[in-house]
């Protein structure tokens, strides 16, 4: 798992200067499985039902300090990523457990952290 800080546009990096920082923040084996065998949600039931036996399910937490993801709604005349943190998960195919992965063996998913809160307001009155 990794997230991008994208704190300035891509058109204004010069001369090596990057606006944007790339950290990860969790990395783990899939498949195969390190140790024990765990309970299958039912939405990861049904996809391996649907997707068959090559189906590998796993899970994933966000870091408890982690932040929500954030993005800045991007002017008109603004071209590229916007700004903000943005969450990817970076799934490859390796031999072994130190390589990095190659592009053409890998796939990339965004996602998003959101923060919910929920007030009480049934002892208001």
């Amino acid at each position: 798992m990794t997230t991008v800080y994208r704190y300035g546009r891509e058109e204004d990096e010069v001369m090596g200067v990057k606006f944007s920082k790339e950290m990860t923040l969790a990395k783990e084996q899939i498949v195969p499985t390190p140790d024990e065998k765990k309970d299958l949600t039912p939405v990861q039931e049904k996809l391996i039902k649907k997707l068959g036996p090559n189906a590998y399910p796993f899970t994933f937490y966000f870091p408890p300090a982690a932040p929500s993801s954030v993005t800045l709604q991007p002017g008109d005349d603004d071209t590229g990523k916007p700004l903000g943190v943005e969450y990817s998960i970076r799934a490859y195919v390796a031999d072994h457990a130190d390589d990095r992965g190659h592009k053409r063996s890998s796939v990339t998913l965004a996602i998003k952290k959101v923060y919910v809160y929920f007030l009480n307001f049934s002892n208001v009155l």
